[in-house]
């Protein structure tokens, strides 16, 4: 790139400038011929200081190599034609000619040209333009439950008017008429990706200054980004911290193990051991003092992976409160192996993990005796020093490696802890034997012929997570990063959003990681590759980038030799 190129990046990464406007433009250039000129595809990008920049595709607007950029001054629209409409922009030292086929992409791009172009005047006359227009889908309580319908959205710098499909379709080139409803910019509080399943359907929420959700729906990646970076640059107001102040940062969450182990059930009636999801997270805030963080552990656990991606019925272990971990050896077959929580809110006071793999549950052991007890307050920054080798958009699935099901003869064979556990583990479930234990032990016909265990919802056997449903692609923002200190150097990193301030997976490559193309593609799919990481008992990860060329550059980064 040229020199001046990047300056211009380094100003703007200072300036801390937003995404306004996005998506492909015809772009006037010379002829290959030498004579006349003629249009070109680009995609373009418009960022809040009025810089307008171009790139070959959007790939390369994700590595910022920029083809040029132009500071907006001046922009006019013109309609040639039904099927050309041009924007001119102009600057002190050239002038560029875009075009458009649609009327209304052109309109909603000047619009957003003329709001983002600076302006030398104190007091810059106030324009209710168009910031953005287009389709989107919004929720309606119906008798069968919730229902999503579409809706056209016009956004202006003053409000956010919504119309019904029927009224946009018989207003066709008219006038629209009063919006069915219409939400001041006064009253917008935030606008933030959405959760859950609307996260993968492309959701906004729209929080108003009376607590208020507007849940929206946009039609595609694209559209929804352009939608949440022109509500927050030019809608959204900015609060001014009082003087002497620390700027609030959001919270940051990091994934740092995830895998199925077994649980001991807590109660006599329940199946001895359940294989469970485990989640491990390390939530980083800002610290006490400038230039700190505190970073606090979480363990959760969800009835199998499926459930995990969507948060459904999670329960919560905060290891701030937990005292003591352990390892101890069972002799319950694929258990032998074993982890000892000591936490204050659980009703027996411990939680006992198994695995078969001494190496699977040391580390685990390892991660939570370093994460228990108090937060821990230490120098640095929120994000870290992890640097972001490459990062897009893309459909996951996620392979979760998953230990064999406990058969009746692996359960029959004991459950008790041998006499090489700790005492304090011993003594405790001797303790609790006595309690429990009823006069008369029951028969092994009785046991058998008791009910099934009833879960929180009270359905019958949600101790036991039973087989998984086959987990499907979702999409999530996927970023490859180097940390130094990290086995391998390199981790990948499944987020909710491009701030990467939510992680939802992680995956610790190693040194002799595989990555490859599906020797058998999948309908859908056929871009997709597998990441396999150098780990006893690891999950894989299927990725599946936009095009065949992404899959190879993806491939040749987390494989240079390859």
């Amino acid at each position: 790139l040229p020199g001046g190129m990047r300056l211009q990046e380094v100003i703007m990464l200072q300036e801390k400038v937003a995404n306004v406007a996005h998506g492909w433009l015809l772009k006037e250039e010379p002829a290959q011929s030498g004579s006349g000129t003629q249009f070109k595809h680009y995609w373009f990008v418009l960022f809040s200081n009025g810089i307008l920049m171009y790139f070959a595709d959007m790939q390369r607007a994700v590595l910022g190599q920029a083809l040029g950029f132009i500071p907006v001054e001046n922009c006019v629209e013109e309609t040639r034609n039904a099927s050309m409409h041009t924007i001119s922009i102009k600057c002190s030292f050239k002038t560029w000619l875009l075009a458009t086929k649609s009327k209304e992409s052109m309109l909603q791009w000047a619009a957003s040209l003329k709001v983002a172009a600076p302006s030398d005047a104190s007091a810059k006359p106030a324009i209710d333009a168009v910031l953005a227009q287009g389709w989107c889908d919004l929720p309606r309580d119906t008798p069968e439950g919730e229902v999503w319908a579409r809706h056209w959205f016009v956004l202006k710098s003053s409000a956010l008017q919504i119309y019904p499909e029927e009224q946009k379709k018989a207003a066709a080139k008219g006038p629209l008429g009063e919006p069915s409803a219409s939400l001041q910019s006064t009253a917008m509080k935030t606008a933030t990706r959405a959760q859950g399943a609307d996260f993968y359907k492309w959701g906004i929420v729209v929080e108003t200054t009376d607590g208020t959700l507007l849940r929206m729906r946009a039609t595609g990646q694209s559209e929804m980004r352009h939608l949440l970076s022109t509500l927050n640059v030019n809608c959204i107001p900015t609060e001014v911290a009082a003087p002497g102040t620390r700027e609030a940062v959001a919270t940051l969450t990091e994934q740092l193990k995830a895998g199925y182990l077994y649980k001991r059930a807590e109660t006599r009636k329940a199946k001895p051991w359940g294989q469970r999801w485990f989640v491990l997270e390390v939530m980083t805030d800002a610290g006490p003092e400038e230039g700190t963080v505190v970073r606090t552990g979480q363990l959760t656990y969800f009835n199998n992976s499926k459930d995990a991606a969507i948060k459904k019925s999670p329960t919560v272990i905060h290891l701030k409160d937990a005292t003591k971990v352990q390892t101890a050896l069972g002799k319950t077959h694929k258990t032998e192996h074993r982890v000892l929580l000591s936490t204050p809110d659980r009703e027996s006071g411990l939680m006992e993990l198994g695995h078969g793999d001494k190496e699977v549950a040391d580390d685990w052991a390892k991660l939570l005796l370093f994460w228990i007890g108090p937060p821990k307050v230490a120098q640095g920054s929120i994000g870290g020093e992890a640097k972001v080798v490459r990062s897009a958009w893309m459909e996951v699935k996620w392979e979760a490696h998953r230990a064999a099901e406990l058969t009746d003869d692996d359960l029959a064979r004991s459950e008790t802890i041998s006499k090489s556990s700790p005492s304090f583990a011993r003594s405790f479930f001797r303790k609790k034997k006595e309690e429990a234990e009823p006069a008369t032990k029951p028969s092994r016909a009785s046991v058998e012929a008791s009910p099934p265990p009833l879960g929180a919802d009270g359905t019958e056997g949600a101790e036991d997570a039973g087989a998984d449903e086959e987990q499907t692609f979702a999409w999530a923002y996927v970023a490859l990063l180097s940390e130094p200190g990290s086995g391998g150097g390199l981790t990948l990193r499944q987020y909710t959003d491009e701030a990467m301030t939510t992680e939802v997976g992680r995956l610790q490559l190693g040194y002799r990681v595989q990555a490859a193309v599906l020797d058998d593609s999948i309908e859908d799919y056929e871009t997709a590759f597998r990441v396999v990481p150098d780990g006893k008992a690891s999950d894989t990860w299927l990725l599946c980038p936009g095009s065949d060329a992404a899959s190879a550059d993806w491939i040749a980064t987390i494989m240079p030799s390859a």
